[in-house]
């Protein structure tokens, strides 16, 4: 794609980017975060969201119009119209919409011109999670085919959707996250610990995950390992930044394990949590694309093991920087955590390298960029708004939730 011409930002037209929710989630998160740095960078970027609930909202620069339609039911035709309202009051040039179903919405209310419906999507998934959701493919891949793009998170997610969804190959395209390499700074993070006591004993070494309490997530399998490294007679304790609806049950089976765990539960800043971790381990068993919460552990320099779902691969140098197991494999674990937890030079070695990796690859600048020349290459119109209409920091639809 080609860069967006000087001066491209100010003379498009609003653009709305539409999601599910503002729960935290990596895609909600990294959406806040993106669409405050197209924000600062002239780009008139709307948020409006289907329903709560409105977590992050709290993040979300105080510039970027916002707004909730408080959705009720699968297809609300009541959120639809007010959507639709929205739009051509504030002369909106282009809808961006994140994950399959607010996809269905985008559809519906796109503006068009003489190549179609002007709306892209963005997915996040990579396998979806079951019979039901494969079955509803069969709609969403007659909307996804008339996207103008379809934006993946990495090239393994969009081999694998042009794969399994015939999808047009040149309206597709990745764009790996980026991490805020200044922020996640070992040397630069706070020490105050963030309300994180770990307790280890002397010579103990801290594996931890940072993620929500779901079976997606594996958690079962990261227990077991640290059981395992224990029964070895290695000194090693889990650390568990998130929560979910497994939680308790987790912590049941870490007692009945014998395995220390602090559970931090959910943090509003992560990185005095790994600062207190030697290792980072993403252990997820499905649906897994390309993980914020291990770019965010290597650039704080932590030597990294995940499993290897989605992009693992393009994200982790096998030997390098981290290792990379089977998904749901706790023997091919436990044998590519060993060598960490015994030898200090090749965990050493493997730290040097992580935070490199992320700022060669992976920083946020970079991300920010590609997302600005996905919108330079939409081909979005000048603004057809009234003069400030794109500047107005609240929604100003009376029948959606003005956030």
């Amino acid at each position: 794609m080609q860069d967006a011409a000087p001066g491209a930002a100010r003379e498009a037209a609003p653009v709305v980017f539409l999601l599910n929710s503002l729960q935290v989630g990596g895609s909600e998160k990294k959406m806040v975060a993106l669409l405050g740095a197209l924000h600062r960078r002239g780009w008139p970027v709307h948020l409006i969201y289907l329903n709560p609930p409105h977590t992050l909202l709290a993040q979300l620069d105080p510039g970027v119009p916002r707004l909730c339609l408080e959705r009720r039911g699968k297809l609300d035709w009541r959120a639809v119209r007010t959507l639709g309202a929205y739009m051509r009051e504030h002369g909106v040039g282009s809808i961006h919409c994140v994950n399959r179903y607010p996809m269905l919405y985008g559809y519906l209310v796109a503006p068009r011109d003489d190549a179609g419906r002007r709306f892209h999507v963005y997915l996040n998934s990579t396998r979806l999670p079951n019979r039901v959701e494969e079955a509803k493919m069969l709609l969403y891949r007659l909307v996804l085919r008339r996207a103008r793009r379809v934006v993946f998170g990495c090239r393994f997610q969009q081999s694998q959707w042009l794969r399994r969804y015939r999808l047009p190959p040149e309206r597709c395209t990745y764009i790996y996250n980026g991490v805020d390499t200044a922020r996640f700074d070992p040397l630069a993070a706070p020490r105050d610990g963030g309300g994180v006591t770990v307790g280890r004993a002397p010579g103990e070494l801290v594996l931890g995950m940072v993620g929500q309490c779901l079976p997606k997530k594996g958690y079962p399998d990261y227990l077991h390992a640290l059981a395992r490294l224990r029964a070895e007679g290695h000194p090693v304790r889990g650390l568990v930044v998130g929560d979910g609806p497994e939680r308790a049950r987790l912590q049941a089976l870490a007692q009945s394990l014998g395995v220390p765990v602090h559970w931090a539960g959910e943090l509003s800043d992560v990185r005095p949590a790994l600062l207190a971790m030697d290792i980072f381990l993403l252990t997820s068993v499905a649906s897994e694309t390309f993980s914020n919460a291990a770019l965010e552990a290597m650039a704080m320099g932590l030597p990294v093991v995940l499993s290897r779902l989605g992009g693992a691969a393009e994200m982790v140098e096998e030997g390098v920087n981290g290792h990379i197991y089977p998904a749901g494999d706790v023997e091919r674990l436990v044998a590519r955590l060993r060598p960490l937890v015994t030898d200090p030079r090749h965990r050493a070695r493997l730290a040097a390298a992580a935070r490199p990796r992320v700022q060669r690859r992976f920083g946020i600048e970079r991300m920010i960029a590609a997302y600005e020349q996905a919108l330079g290459a939409a081909g979005m119109p000048a603004a057809s708004a009234a003069p400030g209409a794109a500047d107005a920091g609240v929604a100003s639809m009376g029948s959606g939730r003005q956030a």
